[in-house]
């Protein structure tokens, strides 16, 4: 519209976007006050783009009137841009520990034969220690342990011979595997 009609187009409008940068105020306080006036105090937001503004700063103190600069923009570009920053790295968390879960899931997944050919092993050999019909419950288990550890008995004293780290890295499986206590570990009561 022109500088003349301006005062009656603010009137009816709801958001003004001034971009004329003349050097001259052509939105006056005045001019807002009366427009929000025959506007029943509806809100009006003004986006004032122009170098050098074209509203004047004191129509911020006018009540309804929402006036944002350049520089208001900018401000709320770099607070979208940190905020969405800050969401990205969020998200990127949560991918993150998605991806740990299911690669920890894909391993345990990859342990399975190995998990099961270990019970398919120690049920044939309950299997052979039934077969032999011991007389008693004691005498069958007793029989059942000695067969189970037999192969694992002598490996370990064959890595008597290994390198020390093979040999500690060893026992601390085994120490994890079956929750074995150390001596020193049984005086604390573990």
């Amino acid at each position: 519209m022109s500088l003349s009609e301006l005062p009656a187009g603010l009137v009816n409008a709801d958001v003004v976007v001034s971009a004329l940068g003349s050097g001259q105020r052509v939105v006056t306080a005045d001019m807002m006050a009366q427009a929000i006036k025959l506007r029943r105090h509806r809100p009006v937001l003004l986006i004032d783009v122009a170098v050098p503004s074209d509203v004047e700063t004191a129509v911020d103190r006018l009540e309804d009137v929402f006036r944002y600069e350049l520089d208001d923009l900018e401000k709320a570009a770099m607070q979208g841009r940190s905020t969405r920053a800050t969401s990205a790295s969020a998200a990127w968390d949560l991918i993150d520990e998605a991806i740990a879960g299911f690669l920890g899931r894909r391993a345990a997944r990859a342990a399975v034969p190995a998990i099961v050919a270990l019970r398919q092993r120690f049920e044939t050999i309950r299997q052979e220690v039934l077969a032999e019909r011991p007389a008693d419950a004691a005498t069958a288990t007793r029989l059942l342990i000695a067969r189970l550890l037999h192969e694992p008995s002598a490996l370990l004293r064959d890595m008597a011979s290994a390198a020390p780290a093979e040999r500690a890295a060893a026992e601390q499986l085994l120490i994890r595997l079956f929750r074995l206590a150390r001596d020193e570990d049984e005086g604390k009561g573990r």
